[in-house]
């Protein structure tokens, strides 16, 4: 099934060529961040369900798919990455819009929240023990995305993309699995993508960028409606962080679904756009 106003796109976001996705004719506005190491098809299966109640923007993240780090950011890298979806934002001309991030996607919608809290009419966030892990975890999560990204070319391959974004979903086939396994191998080929992939998790992946960037006590201030969303079998954010999450946004509501991993909109895409349908009533 064809996704309506389907379009592939790039913008200078904040000087940074960005590549991006975009579907759907609704009235309102709806950005996508996705999780680290994925790319903007991880979010083919969403848009296609929700084209008529938003229109969809989906950005590679910077050092992600087209997207290159910047090799003098000039800022610590998760503000740079924050300020690039501000920018990325502007760039589309997006003033109010709903936002959902998956993972350390999720981490940056919530800094973005917190960074520009009257933009945002809705935040979802999905399984993101890097918003909510305790120090040590977060770190050894972010430093296991750099030995992936560090990956010489010449060792990725269709087949391991596949292997790549099955471990992310227990193994189960997804909607659109061709297409987003293709754009992580087409990714995965360049080294100047690895480079840049590298590059950011390794500054991603320090004491002081992981410190400098936590949200979880920073959160009784976001007043901005919420969801979470959080697969049971998550096997990268464990499940039992969602009750941390609960504590630091008072106001979301809670969903955790069974039989699912760490990608609950490309594994059960029925209910997440249930759920995203019903914040924007």
């Amino acid at each position: 099934m064809t996704i309506p106003g389907l379009q592939y796109g790039s913008v200078d976001a904040g000087g940074v060529r960005t590549r991006y996705v975009k579907a759907g004719t609704g009235e309102q506005s709806l950005l996508l961040v996705h999780a680290g190491g994925l790319v903007a098809e991880t979010w083919l299966p969403l848009m296609r369900r929700l084209h008529a109640d938003y229109t969809v923007y989906a950005p590679d993240l910077l050092g992600h798919g087209e997207t290159r780090y910047p090799e003098s950011p000039g800022t610590a890298p998760h503000r740079a990455m924050t300020e690039h979806l501000l920018a990325f934002a502007d760039a589309m001309g997006l003033d109010h819009f709903a936002l959902a991030g998956s993972s350390l996607g999720g981490h940056l919608a919530l800094l973005m929240c917190l960074e520009r809290p009257q933009s945002i009419q809705h935040l979802t966030v999905f399984g993101s023990a890097t918003s909510f892990a305790s120090e040590t975890q977060v770190l050894e999560t972010l430093e296991k995305h750099r030995r992936e990204g560090a990956s010489r070319p010449d060792q990725k391959s269709v087949d391991a993309a596949r292997d790549a974004l099955l471990g992310y979903v227990a193994g189960q086939e997804v909607e659109d699995q061709d297409v987003i396994i293709h754009a992580l191998a087409q990714a995965a080929a360049r080294s100047a993508v690895i480079e840049s992939r590298s590059r950011l998790f390794s500054e991603l992946a320090t004491p002081s960028a992981v410190r400098e960037s936590r949200v979880a006590d920073r959160l009784d201030t976001v007043s901005t409606s919420a969801d979470v969303i959080w697969g049971v079998d998550d096997p990268v954010s464990p499940v039992e962080l969602v009750k941390d999450a609960a504590r630091a946004l008072r106001h979301a509501r809670v969903t955790t679904i069974p039989a699912c991993g760490h990608l609950p909109y490309l594994e059960h895409p029925d209910l997440v756009a249930r759920l995203l349908q019903e914040s924007a009533d």
